[in-house]
């Protein structure tokens, strides 16, 4: 049962979630982030780079968090995947990966791994951006792809509970 409203909380947050990593800066001040974060992060990237086998459905190599939907695709390249306490879903990150290829890409996977795509959005928060609604394995998820709002270059996934 769809809830009026819905979309427009969807789409509220994810303007929050893009305006609060603008505000996270350009890369220009001095990071704070937290060094485990960080470590972490560079263990991730030094484990991906050296096997060198991406699959396109998910990286073997990419740890998920527990509760992440069971056979949902990861684009190739996916350099991490964590906790999103703002959507209470998953935030995905692409590095070096256009959206609009991410995009494609999902759209083959999806169905490919059990997930129904029941609807498609674009345009939600900038011009290309697209939301998916799937069904599949006992979920209802939506899933939104993006551009980092710090680098067009880089990719965000954002994987959510639909409401």
């Amino acid at each position: 049962m769809r809830l009026p409203g819905t979309k427009i909380v969807f789409v509220a947050l994810a303007l929050a979630l893009t305006s609060s990593l603008v505000a996270c800066g350009t890369g220009d001040e001095e990071s704070t982030a937290p060094e485990p974060v960080t470590e972490q992060e560079a263990e991730e990237n030094a484990a991906s780079e050296s096997d060198g086998d991406e699959d396109p459905v998910s990286d073997s190599d990419t740890e998920l968090p527990s509760g992440f939907p069971p056979d949902m695709p990861l684009p190739a390249g996916t350099e991490s995947v964590r906790e999103d306490a703002f959507t209470g879903g998953y935030s995905a990150f692409v590095p070096a990966r256009d959206f609009a290829d991410v995009i494609v890409e999902l759209e083959t996977e999806l169905p490919a791994s059990g997930w129904e795509i029941v609807e498609r959005t674009s345009d939600i928060a900038i011009r290309g951006d697209m939301l998916f609604r799937v069904e599949g394995h006992g979920f209802e998820t939506q899933v939104y792809v993006e551009p980092m709002p710090s680098s067009e270059n880089d990719t965000h996934v954002l994987y959510s509970p639909y409401e």
